[in-house]
């Protein structure tokens, strides 16, 4: 109820007040309801389990065992003596056995560090499948600000075409504009608002999917994110992936060692049986037994220098494919940079023709209210300057996102 309440408590202002979001707040919703994200907490509390039982290994192991047998034959002795008695040839045992470890040759503090080292691996492994919700969640973003980019320039466009058709309007009636221009622009108008309802359901989608991503409303201003610097060095999370499992694989040669470096053990039997320690006595009676136990294990050995070589082989594909990924991520890097250099001057061409496209359409109001052009061909000035605002709001889009792209493949 609590972790309900406080995710309550976050999401709250989202849905109560339609709260603009930036591209860091859509990023923290989104890993909060990333379902894999919430396995992080299973995962560490499978492992404080895990280690828990590995350092148990410590305390006194205890194990009971009882037999009972019959045997065809039992020990004799050739000579008659007085009161000792034949042995039974049907036998029994009960004891108990209690065993502390005393040296294990390192068995219990591999286990523990391969065990810690396997809830790393997992933990990020999941930081890593998170960069692709990451990837979406940014692509989704600037969607929607080129479609509000596009929607604000659409009505900007609409609006002029409404005063033009406002003007035609009152100078049809005084018999200066004929009444085809009136009805062109009235179907320019048509036109610009079917433009516009199509901008609104496309925005309304991207935002209802947006939304089901981060798991909040995505109802308020979405703030685009400040121009970034690039930065080339990489911090992505399959490097430290990369080294865990690097880690992982030296644990592991360890444990090959471990494998057959000997045992010490001191142990404690009790038990009670027929014949007990002294076999020459036939009597049911109780025993006891206390010693140091070394084993030493050699078995493990065989495969030890093929188990070994493996683990190299391991290690040198991890290398490889290291190598392998940060050549992709350079390459993925060169190109983005390539497109902030492209937007970037784009965008300073693309103010030079809108300031000329917008003193070609000023000169064809000028020339269609005298008379001197159709409407047809002031519409189609208009056009022409619309598309060069709406191509700019691409190309800002388009810079923003290619720089937070590039932040995003070197892990910033």
């Amino acid at each position: 109820m609590k972790r309900f309440a406080s995710c309550l408590l976050l999401l709250l202002p989202f849905w109560c007040t339609g709260q603009s979001l930036s591209l860091d707040d859509c990023y923290q919703l989104a890993r909060k309801n990333f379902p894999t994200i919430k396995k992080q907490e299973l995962l560490r509390q499978s492992a404080r389990y895990s280690i828990e039982n590995a350092g148990r290994s410590w305390l006194p192991q205890l194990s009971v065992s009882g037999q009972a047998t019959y045997q065809t034959d039992v020990t004799r002795i050739p000579i008659a003596m007085p009161g000792v008695p034949e042995l039974s040839k049907d036998q029994y045992r009960l004891q108990g056995e209690v065993t502390q470890t005393l040296y294990d040759g390192g068995i219990s503090k591999n286990q523990k560090a391969l065990l810690k080292t396997g809830e790393a691996l997992q933990l990020q492994q999941i930081e890593v499948s998170f960069q692709s919700v990451k990837e979406r969640v940014a692509q989704l973003f600037f969607s929607i600000l080129l479609l509000d980019a596009q929607l604000k320039q659409q009505e900007i466009y609409t609006a002029s075409i409404a005063s033009s058709l406002e003007k035609a309007t009152a100078a049809e009636k005084n018999g200066t504009v004929a009444q085809s221009s009136v009805t062109e622009l009235k179907a320019e108008l048509i036109k610009a608002d079917m433009s516009t309802a199509e901008i609104r359901s496309d925005q309304k989608a991207v935002r209802e999917i947006l939304a089901l991503v981060i798991g909040a409303p995505v109802t308020g201003a979405l703030i685009p994110p400040a121009p970034q610097t690039a930065v080339p060095d990489l911090h992505r999370p399959e490097l430290q992936l990369f080294e865990l499992q690097k880690k992982n694989v030296g644990l592991q040669e360890k444990a090959l060692i471990t494998g057959w470096t000997p045992k010490i053990a001191a142990f404690v039997q009790a038990g009670y049986g027929r014949p007990a320690l002294n076999v020459l006595n036939n009597a049911f009676d109780a025993f006891a037994v206390g010693g140091i136990r070394l084993s030493f294990p050699l078995g493990s050995l065989y495969t030890y220098q093929n188990n070994k070589k493996i683990l190299e082989l391991n290690r040198s594909e991890l290398d490889a494919d290291k190598e392998t990924f940060i050549l992709n991520t350079k390459t993925a890097l060169a190109k983005e940079a390539n497109a902030i250099e492209k937007y970037a001057q784009l965008l300073q061409q693309d103010d030079a023709l809108i300031a000329l496209r917008t003193q070609i359409t000023r000169s064809a109001l000028a020339q269609l209210e005298n008379g001197v052009i159709t409407t047809h061909e002031y519409i189609t000035q208009l056009n022409t300057e619309h598309l060069a605002k709406q191509i700019k709001n691409l190309h800002q889009v388009q810079l923003l996102n290619a720089q937070v792209t590039y932040q995003t493949i070197s892990g910033h």
